[in-house]
């Protein structure tokens, strides 16, 4: 089943960003980790946030 393209553009709300940017980032968090445990290795995944300067680095090591 194929998806139509989506338009990428800036959210205004700050409501709807904040659960847009979560839902992503899981899924990304998901996507990380199921890579590491298929192909056994290590991946590294830096998601940056709204600020600047606070940015959340979430990391996956399988194997020795």
């Amino acid at each position: 089943m194929l998806r139509g393209k989506v338009e990428l553009r800036r959210r205004e709300n700050a409501t709807n960003w904040q659960v847009k940017f979560l839902k992503r980032r899981i899924g990304l968090s998901k996507r990380a980790h199921e890579l590491s445990v298929s192909w056994d290795v290590e991946i590294a995944v830096i998601v940056g946030g709204r600020r600047r300067n606070k940015s959340l680095g979430i990391e996956y090591r399988v194997g020795s």
